[in-house]
């Protein structure tokens, strides 16, 4: 079916009536090809919110239209951006276009080209618009505007204007207290991270998430400058950690928080490396003053939070496992079992139950679990090679024929293209379909194979390696297992009821 679309703003007396443009339209219709009409009178072309192009888009979307006709472009959009966007709709379900003035028509070479020319110019004004909020981001920025993104723990939102632009601005609620408590305590005593995380758990203070408190999301909230009252020793704390400021150093007079904005790549990571990043003067009160909270950044850095690589000298289990209760981190952690005879033990400790109280998993002997892992180990590498010989020998036939496949389509749209030479118009209809068809396959089959072959990772030599370590495990160095089962699992989830542990293994293959 073909669609024929109308669209007449008002009317005018130089303006082309709805049924004038149909009337164009329909010269472009073989004979006996059925049409459907769709018309937008009294509707400008600046946007494509309108009722009966809305319904033309849907139709598409069903596979009921093969071809789109309009009398001139500017009937389906004014926008470049726009119209780029409708010829990518239209291309992705197999719909041709022909504008009737201009000549354009997509089912063409000529057509095809003029396409690219219009993606091009499309693409310029999708950079350009990009850049343009870019700027605006900074320049908002700089006049202490509120960027937008998370608002910090103890604050909320109120409506401002700066320079009679609609702004938010930053407004202290009942939380703030606890601001300053945090503040004070990790400057003023030796009071640790996890300790002030434990402290609001234990008080039920939740995130501005509704998430417990850990070491990490305190550590960023003490690294942000919103609470600081930035006067000139905060001035100068920014300028030597390489930040742009865009306020005189007169404005620096210990009464308004700090905006910080630049490239940073995640919220885990903002405040680390402030070289090239913008600060400015918020319009709210800071609530800590400078020196506390210049004592906390320099304790912070004393105190880098060394994120969890699964390094231990004490089990090769370390990085692997995780309560089967709560989900978090079973650590590895070494307790006196008497000072008297200055014997100890080693345990895994559930973070959740240490860090949060939001677990009651008791701590399990490492060398109670290791030595349950390894003998479960031990029976699946024995099974393993007997379960995956069979299972690599087909998955490599069924490489062999995806490739094949890829390969056959490949050289048939090959020889589809040297044809085109030779087609006329409707044979080049036809020959285009059957390479976007092709063309398609070829994509389905490449994705199969790319999840076929990482399927396929655990080949026989692997094996043979995991086997052969077997009988000279109790001899092997603490990082040679390490590296075995962080190669063989993928998780371990363990509980202890009863006295008794239980265990899941999640193995990689």
């Amino acid at each position: 079916m073909y669609a024929l679309y109308a669209r007449q703003s008002r009317d005018k007396k130089d303006s082309i009536s709805i049924e004038s443009q149909f009337e164009f339209c329909m010269r472009e219709v073989p004979e006996g090809i059925e049409v459907r009409k769709y018309e937008d009178k009294g509707y400008s072309g600046k946007n494509i919110e309108r009722p009966a192009f809305q319904r033309l888009l849907e139709d598409i979307e069903k596979g009921l239209i093969e071809k789109v006709i309009v009398y001139r472009l500017d009937r389906m959009s004014r926008s470049l951006l726009d119209f780029a966007k409708i010829i990518e709709f239209f291309k992705k379900h197999n719909t041709e276009f022909i504008s009737t003035t201009e000549k354009f028509d997509t089912s063409t070479p000529i057509g095809k080209a003029m396409l690219s020319i219009v993606m091009v110019f499309a693409e310029l004004e999708r950079e350009t618009i990009q850049q343009r909020i870019i700027d605006n981001y900074y320049e908002r920025g700089k006049k202490g505007m509120f960027l937008g993104g998370n608002v910090p723990f103890g604050f909320k939102l109120s409506p401002t204007y700066i320079e009679d632009k609609k702004t938010n601005m930053l407004v202290p609620t009942d939380k703030i207290n606890y601001v300053i408590d945090l503040f004070n305590k990790y400057a003023n005593t030796n009071t640790s991270l996890k300790s002030l995380a434990l402290e609001l758990n234990e008080k039920n203070i939740k995130t501005r998430f509704n998430n417990y408190w850990d070491s990490a999301k305190i550590s960023r909230l003490l690294k942000n400058p919103v609470y600081v009252k930035a006067d000139v020793e905060i001035y100068n704390y920014f300028k030597n950690m390489g930040c742009i400021i865009h306020n005189d150093i007169s404005d620096f007079i210990g009464e308004n928080g700090l905006y910080v904005y630049g490239n940073n790549g995640s919220a885990s990571t903002k405040f680390q490396n402030l070289e090239g990043y913008h600060v400015v003067l918020a319009p709210h009160n800071g609530v800590i003053d400078s020196a506390t909270w210049l004592k906390c950044q320099y304790r912070l850095r004393k105190n880098k939070q060394i994120k969890n690589s699964g390094k231990s000298k004490y089990s090769w289990l370390s990085g692997l496992v995780k309560c089967k209760k709560c989900g978090y981190a079973m650590n590895v952690n070494k307790a006196k079992l008497s000072k008297k005879n200055n014997t100890e033990a080693i345990y895994l400790r559930c973070s959740g139950r240490a860090n949060k109280n939001i677990c009651d998993c008791p701590s399990i002997r490492v060398d109670e679990i290791e030595e349950l892992i390894k003998n479960d180990i031990f029976a699946y590498i024995n099974n393993l090679s007997n379960i995956l010989k069979v299972d690599v020998i087909e998955k490599s036939d069924q490489i062999n024929d995806l490739k094949m496949g890829i390969s056959k389509r490949e050289n048939e749209i090959e020889n589809l293209i040297d044809s085109l030479a030779q087609a006329n118009g409707v044979s080049i209809k036809y020959i285009n379909k059957r390479i976007a068809k092709l063309d398609e396959e070829i994509k389905e089959l490449n994705e199969e194979l790319r999840k076929v072959s990482q399927n396929n990772n655990l080949d026989k030599e692997k094996i043979v390696q995991f086997k052969e370590l077997l009988p000279l495990w109790d001899k092997i160095e603490l990082e040679d297992k390490k590296e075995f089962a962080q190669a063989l699992i993928e998780t371990i989830y363990v509980q202890k009821i009863d006295g008794r542990i239980n265990y899941e293994i999640d193995f990689k293959y």
